[in-house]
């Protein structure tokens, strides 16, 4: 016989907190085969509803007229965000028990019965959550379309704890050249909404790379000298292919410089 006891039968929480309950399971009588069962160890109050969850099994070896086995397991009862008041009662009990012997097989007992009271005179909860964000960024842009950039944004509610914040544009995301502004949104479970905002500004400081040819040495084709043609390059990590000035340009006759 499976019997399930509560040693702690009343919790008090509000909507949206967990509670940890001890569940003592004493297996009695003769039995001559292996036999196991499973509990749920976790709940949920929503609607007044209970639904377990988390299930755990356990095994009982053979045991003669008498004996006893006992087992102790820490479960955890849940209230939804939304469950309105009242007291509501949690039974927990074995099942799903399987006997490699039909002689004396294990039977389903007594259920530890948890009276779960969600008091009517909860406080109010006006207040919005705190978002903390980071100071504004100026990052170095990585292409002619800007560049990605990873943030970090977090919010804390004095009911809820921590609470998720909505970024737009997210971290991650490739941000253009120029100043954009960041807007974060935290609401908790009440609907207190929290928005603050950050900029990040992509800039480009970055010099053009400039690809010029080898040192030319040329023959003079009269007394001016001679006309030199060469191509140099360059390439800008946001503009790409850009213009090179040089003086003198290409193709410019060049002064002859007498050997010493």
């Amino acid at each position: 016989m499976v019997d399930l006891n509560a040693p702690f039968n009343r919790v008090t929480l509000i909507p949206g907190d967990s509670a940890e309950i001890t569940i003592d399971i004493t297996v009695k009588k003769k039995q001559t085969g292996t036999a196991t069962f499973q509990i749920y160890t976790e709940w949920t109050l929503n609607n007044g509803v209970f639904t377990g969850s988390a299930p755990k099994s356990f095994t009982v070896d053979p045991q003669s007229p008498g004996t006893t086995t006992t087992f102790s397991e820490k479960g955890k009862v849940t209230v939804a965000s939304g469950q309105g008041f009242g007291t509501f009662d949690l039974s927990v009990e074995a099942f799903d028990i399987t006997n490699t012997s039909t002689t004396d097989p294990l039977e389903m007992g007594k259920a530890a019965t948890y009276s779960v009271i969600v008091p009517n005179n909860l406080p109010s909860d006006t207040t919005s959550p705190v978002i903390t964000k980071p100071a504004d960024m100026t990052v170095e842009a990585t292409g002619p379309d800007g560049a990605f950039v990873d943030f970090t944004v977090s919010a804390l509610d004095a009911v809820d704890g921590a609470v998720s914040v909505t970024a737009m544009p997210a971290s991650g995301s490739k941000f253009p050249l120029g100043s954009t502004t960041v807007s974060l949104t935290a609401s908790d479970s009440k609907g207190n909404t929290a928005t603050d905002s950050f900029l990040i500004t992509v800039v480009d400081t970055t010099a053009p790379d400039i690809t010029v040819p080898d040192d030319i040495t040329v023959e003079a084709t009269g007394p001016s000298g001679a006309v030199v043609i060469f191509n140099p390059t360059a390439w800008d990590l946001v503009d790409e292919a850009v213009e090179v000035i040089a003086a003198p340009f290409p193709g410019q006759r060049s002064p002859w410089a007498p050997r010493r």
